[in-house]
């Protein structure tokens, strides 16, 4: 049997209207749990990116990928599921622009999914419990 995602009370994470934009694609609106999947993300290839000197990097155009980020680093800390466990390090290839501007752009999100993993129980903490454990804290 699987266990429920746990519930998400946006109401108490103190969110921007932006925050709460991009928040509210990670939760489930029939349930008011975390999305069981990622949300979708598209990416529209823009061409050759001017700026590289080499000539073979892309710039893409990415729609959805802040919402996908915020729901993988949440998912990551709270999901029961254990794929959702393992480390998010691709994430940050789903934000818009260079290599530079998205990693500014995954700080202001990392901010967003501690408001959101603040508001679900610590008891349904799934994945840092469980990477505690393999760190040897828990």
């Amino acid at each position: 049997m699987r266990k429920e995602m746990p519930r998400i009370d946006l109401d108490r994470a103190n969110l921007s209207p932006w925050e709460r934009r991009i928040a509210e694609g990670i939760v489930n609106s029939r349930t008011g749990r975390l999305r069981a999947s990622k949300p979708p993300v598209k990416h529209t290839d823009l061409g050759l990116d001017p700026e590289d000197p080499n000539g073979f990097r892309h710039l893409y155009q990415t729609d959805g990928g802040e919402t996908a980020y915020v729901w993988r680093m949440v998912a990551f800390a709270v999901s029961p599921r254990s794929q959702h466990q393992c480390l998010p390090v691709m994430a940050q290839y789903d934000l818009p622009g260079r290599v530079d501007e998205a990693r500014d752009l995954a700080r202001d999100l990392d901010r967003i999914a501690d408001k959101v993993v603040d508001t679900v129980d610590v008891r349904e903490w799934h994945g840092i419990a469980r990477w505690s454990r393999a760190l040897g804290y828990g």
